[in-house]
């Protein structure tokens, strides 16, 4: 029988006593503190199995839905109810787990699935070969491999990598191209390779150009959308063929996890800059810290807790961000706001602050993200009026429409900006809150061909590596060139 991926939305001790029983038989897809969170995962193809009750927000409506995600659903619910789709056992440990380990008639029709014949049973009391009777087939063996990604990767799987010997950082100058749309590249002459045309210094670039790019996304405190538009940067580049890695530094909400439904067991900037700062991180060793996605990048958990800030150090995400770029294209980082706390300078050790200064000073480019409401204008006016160097920072404003910021939305939003922050270009970026709610939901980054989505790829564009080509001179603006240069007072245009 092939072993269901469970899904958990139980209260307390209950949860317990099920993971306790379902260790070593059936694999904990996740554990889900509410059924949101479940059907953001079920949305995302994560599990097979989703087990709730009602004091995880169950009801008929949201039963309905997994349902037609194509999961199977169990409700522990002591009292008698109708629950359309699914499986009603008790709220007993033993019969949620045999009712997992018991797939139903038409889940047996669909995936051709045996019923399990120790499913009744207290597995606890198993041993030895009973218990390996019931254990699911190893994953390393060949013909147990899971299906791979449908996207192709631009880099070997991790696996190959291992037997693949040691890897040396990208720094030799082969194609790594950056992001950056001003920086001078030159294609190397047949028969020469890029490493060569590196070693002697034809292409007039540094080092720091040849390798990848640190993209930090900044803003004022409140909810302005940054979590939101890093992950659709981050998309919106890896479907331009770059190597992208999406990092969650920020140490007060770290999210990037409910926003694309990845598993929250373990922090991995925590782990990247704890090897980091004892020079025991390679990219080999990163390569085993990241998520995968199917969106073709690359993902760096956060914090799994906030109180955990004060592993992240400076000297860490400063070795963790070079060996980033010796990997990746571009590297994507989703700060936490600044809090200006003085409390926190009055005792020994780095402060909160810290870390978000830190990726500033490491990163290349710096896109403060804020909201086109009146509190969400506020803020962003005094975030970066204290800032020292504003003309180095892409201001993005998002939820643009006339309900929140009122008519002439566009208009009223640069004229603020210029006027009171001294910002002349900015990127707006429509409001969609449908489709914002329904990409949370699903665990997704933006759909490229909605409004939000297509702001956020006219603001990608200027990362690109290959420029725009500039716009054909028509013949109308020929003319008022020619025009202008006949009945000018100038005799050097003349």
């Amino acid at each position: 029988m092939k072993a269901p991926d469970v899904v958990l939305a139980l209260d307390g001790d209950l949860e317990v006593d099920v993971v306790r029983l379902l260790a070593g038989v059936a694999t904990i897809a996740r554990r889900c503190l509410d059924l949101t969170e479940a059907l953001g995962a079920a949305a995302a193809g994560i599990g097979t199995v989703v087990v709730c009750e009602r004091a995880s927000g169950a009801d008929p409506h949201a039963v309905a839905e997994l349902h037609r995600l194509g999961v199977r659903v169990i409700v522990a619910d002591d009292e008698p109810r109708a629950w359309p789709g699914a499986q009603v056992v008790a709220r007993e440990p033993a019969a949620i787990v045999a009712a997992i380990m018991t797939p139903t008639e038409q889940t047996r029709r669909d995936g051709g699935e045996a019923p399990a014949p120790d499913a009744g049973r207290d597995i606890s009391a198993l041993s030895g070969a009973e218990l390996a009777a019931l254990l699911p087939p190893d994953p390393f063996v060949e013909e147990n491999k899971p299906p791979q990604p449908s996207h192709k990767r631009r880099y070997p799987a991790r696996a190959a990598r291992r037997n693949s010997g040691p890897v040396e950082p990208r720094v030799d100058g082969k194609e790594h191209g950056g992001i950056d749309a001003s920086a001078s590249r030159k294609t190397p002459a047949r028969g020469t390779s890029r490493g060569d045309e590196a070693d002697t210094g034809d292409n007039g670039s540094t080092e720091r150009d040849r390798r990848g790019r640190i993209l930090a996304v900044v803003g004022p405190p409140g909810a302005p959308g940054r979590t939101t538009t890093a992950v659709a940067v981050a998309a919106t580049l890896a479907r331009a063929n770059l190597r992208v890695l999406l990092v969650d530094a920020d140490t007060a909400a770290p999210s990037i996890v409910y926003h694309l439904g990845l598993p929250d067991e373990s922090s991995g900037i925590a782990a990247a800059c704890h090897e980091a700062a004892h020079g025991a991180l390679t990219p080999l060793a990163l390569a085993d810290l990241v998520v995968e996605t199917p969106w073709a990048f690359d993902v760096v958990t956060g914090l799994d807790h906030p109180s955990r800030w004060r592993e992240l150090s400076r000297a860490g995400i400063e070795a963790f961000c070079e060996v980033a770029r010796g990997v990746y294209d571009v590297v994507v980082v989703d700060t936490a706001p600044a809090l200006n706390d003085d409390e926190e300078a009055m005792f020994f050790g780095p402060s909160r602050d810290e870390v978000e200064e830190t990726i500033r000073e490491c990163s290349d480019d710096v896109v403060a993200v804020g909201a086109a409401d009146p509190v969400g204008m506020r803020r962003l006016v005094g975030y970066l009026n204290a800032q020292k160097r504003t003309e180095e920072i892409r201001v993005v404003v998002t939820r643009v429409d006339a309900a929140g910021a009122g008519p002439g939305a566009h208009r009223a939003v640069k004229h603020v900006l210029a006027r009171y922050c001294g910002v002349e270009t900015c990127q707006l970026v429509s409001r969609d809150p449908l489709e914002a709610a329904r990409a949370l939901l699903e665990a997704r980054p933006l759909d490229p061909a909605s409004p939000p989505g297509r702001d956020i790829e006219q603001l990608c564009r200027a990362w690109s590596p290959h420029p725009p080509a500039p716009p054909r001179r028509t013949w109308r603006d020929r003319l008022k060139w020619g025009h202008a240069r006949l009945h000018s007072t100038d005799p050097q245009r003349r």
